[in-house]
């Protein structure tokens, strides 16, 4: 990863945009050893990490102007079948449940490389808020969308009252979880002084709150980023002292450059 961000630097490209062109040329190599990585792996040790710093990230003025327009959702697709008429089977149903899955797969978006480009090119500070925060809220969703879309898979058809209830429920949930937690971490932040403890602490609600909304059957990763979103904007006035700001922001600036090059391998 040290040798991908010097020579991106030397050549002017994003890092992402350097580390895919690698991952996609190493790809390419008659290797024939696979390294099996546990989905698993992936969901609890980089996600937490990478959303919670981008959620710190965000600047909480810019992100109240442009939260109407970051607001969204995964758009599940639709499948019917062509031809003449069929009658409602639970051979349909299965579709319908599939096309769902599929729709909510490929809703989620990841702009790192853009959000980077447009940070190097010193794009307006709403424009780079409106996108991380649109790709943060937008990954959450799709990956609660998925959650339930699975648990569909191989059940009876439900109706769209029911879906929509639990997807409600879901993120209502997880939205709870995160503030309140963001909100207790940030209260922890004012009783001390030690940067090293406030570090610490910052890493509790990222992985700490994506673990209890995870057991509570929410989204762990919407959870994180409203903990990140409240730790970066509450926190960080109110609790965190200066000398742990700066702490905070290089230690949390080097994680997510070590997990950013983990997932892309």
């Amino acid at each position: 990863m040290p040798v991908v961000a010097f020579l991106s630097g030397r050549l002017r490209l994003p890092y992402t945009v350097a580390l895919v062109i690698v991952g996609l040329a190493v790809s390419a190599l008659p290797i024939q050893e696979k390294l099996v990585v546990s989905p698993d792996l992936v969901t609890t040790a980089l996600l937490p990490g990478l959303v919670f710093e981008a959620a710190y990230r965000l600047d909480g003025n810019e992100l109240r102007r442009a939260f109407g327009a970051s607001r969204s959702s995964p758009c599940p697709g639709a499948g019917h079948r062509g031809g003449r008429r069929a009658r409602p089977s639970r051979r349909n149903g299965a579709a319908v449940n599939e096309a769902f899955l599929v729709g909510a797969i490929v809703s989620a978006t990841d702009p790192v490389a853009v959000v980077s480009t447009m940070r190097r090119l010193d794009a307006p500070r709403r424009l780079v808020t409106l996108v991380d925060a649109e790709s943060l809220f937008n990954d959450g969703t799709a990956a609660l969308a998925f959650v339930i879309a699975v648990a569909a898979i191989g059940s009876r058809p439900p109706t769209l009252g029911d879906s929509v209830l639990q997807f409600a429920a879901a993120l209502l949930a997880s939205v709870a979880i995160g503030a309140v937690s963001g909100f207790l971490i940030s209260r922890a932040l004012k009783t001390t002084s030690d940067h090293l403890i406030e570090l610490t602490l910052t890493v509790l609600a990222a992985y700490g709150t994506y673990l209890v909304a995870d057991l509570g059957h929410a989204s762990g990763i919407i959870a994180s980023v409203v903990a990140g979103i409240v730790v970066g904007s509450y926190g960080r006035r109110e609790g965190i002292s200066p000398r742990a700001q700066d702490a905070i922001d290089v230690v949390w600036e080097f994680l997510a450059f070590v997990l950013t090059g983990a997932r892309s391998c």
